[in-house]
């Protein structure tokens, strides 16, 4: 079995170590340990510090730009395009009945079932007594004031306001 070909690592059973001898064949310089432009490792909180900014500093101008992008000339296009767009509907007077029908009878059922029936939804009412009421009260005695001997006399004494004495 021969060595792979240049750029395409051979994986067999023992196959990251055959990955990294062929890499390190490929690149020598990465057999040492990498080191960034200011000098430090690679792998030191420096490093990571310095890259993060410079990523940061790269992100952030291209995020306004894409930003004022959108607000002045992206967002404007589309508003004027939409603007700008006429609309036509034609239908006959039988389409336009039954579009408003479908809507009034949607807005009956609506209120019919939603507004109209909160009464239903109550809980149940506890029962009641009756009332015991007496409907025959005990007769009074005929003559319960004397000198009252006819209706006429008792109505007009009940209206002694007016001024009528007896």
């Amino acid at each position: 079995m021969g060595s792979p070909p240049l750029g395409k690592p051979n994986i067999t059973s023992n196959g990251i170590s055959s990955l990294i001898s062929s890499a390190t064949a490929l690149h020598p310089s990465t057999s040492a340990l990498a080191v960034t432009p200011n000098g430090s490792p690679a792998g030191s909180w420096m490093a990571t510090l310095t890259q993060t900014l410079l990523g940061l500093a790269k992100l952030i101008p291209a995020l306004l730009l894409w930003i004022i992008t959108v607000t002045t000339i992206t967002l404007p296009t589309l508003l004027f395009t939409l603007a700008s767009t006429s609309l036509t509907f034609t239908m006959n007077a039988t389409t336009l009945l039954l579009i408003v029908l479908a809507f009034a009878s949607t807005i009956s059922w609506t209120v019919r079932y939603r507004y109209l029936n909160m009464y239903a939804r109550l809980p149940p009412e506890p029962q009641r007594k009756e009332p015991q009421i007496d409907l025959f009260p005990d007769m009074q005695e005929r003559d319960s004031k004397p000198g009252l001997a006819n209706y006429l006399d008792e109505f007009l004494s009940a209206i002694k306001v007016f001024g009528y004495r007896k």
